[in-house]
């Protein structure tokens, strides 16, 4: 789930308050902007990934690099389809998403997923609404569908652990983030994420 922009909500009758992580880019007009730069038929197979991963897995990041500059990087090659009425969807999902019109961005997104069902990015998005929206069980199936097309998306492998800690799924949402870790090590707060959920499930953090 990338970490752009936070909103506070409230779901379900206990009525708590979730941090919620859109899964997209910086902010819906970001997002779209790199809609429009990244080249045609990137999406989750591109063979540029691979190395973006390389970088993003050592543990130190080479100079003239950055986690975010290669965070961007991957995010613009995951939000591309290749097909440009699939990409007007998600544009129009992801600023629908932006004015918490949840209605509407899950209406673009289940296009999207119709339109282009072996487009990771398509289930992921619609897995953020569903989140939003309280459907837990939902986005998990979600969330599922995207990693079986997309197994590195550290963004549903975030989000899958945050459903599971506001279930109170602690050692789920652990293994969530023990398998972010494995991908993307630099995730900011992860570790310390891992650590009290490591202490609360009685392993010994590290």
């Amino acid at each position: 789930m990338q970490r752009a922009d936070i909103f506070q909500e409230t779901a379900g009758r206990s009525n708590r308050r979730l941090t919620i992580h859109i899964f997209g880019v910086v902010s819906c007009v970001l997002i779209i902007s790199l809609l429009a730069t990244t080249p045609a038929n990137a999406r989750q197979t591109d063979k540029g990934l691979s190395q973006l991963f390389d970088l993003l897995s050592e543990e130190n990041i080479p100079p003239g690099q950055s986690v975010l500059r290669i965070e961007r990087k991957i995010w613009r090659l995951w939000t591309d389809s290749g097909r440009g009425d699939v990409d007007s969807l998600m544009r129009k999902g992801i600023r629908a998403l932006g004015q918490r019109d949840y209605d509407r961005a899950l209406t673009f997104f289940n296009q999207v997923i119709s339109l282009d069902p072996e487009f990771s990015e398509g289930w992921n998005k619609r897995a953020t609404v569903r989140f939003l929206r309280g459907e837990f069980k939902e986005s998990l199936e979600d969330i599922e569908a995207t990693l079986i097309l997309e197994p590195r998306h550290f963004g549903a492998l975030e989000g899958r652990g945050m459903i599971y800690e506001n279930l109170g799924e602690s050692r789920n949402a652990l293994e969530a983030y023990e398998r972010v870790r494995l991908i993307h090590p630099h995730m900011r707060g992860l570790k310390e994420k891992i650590q009290m959920l490591r202490r609360k499930t009685g392993q010994r953090a590290t």
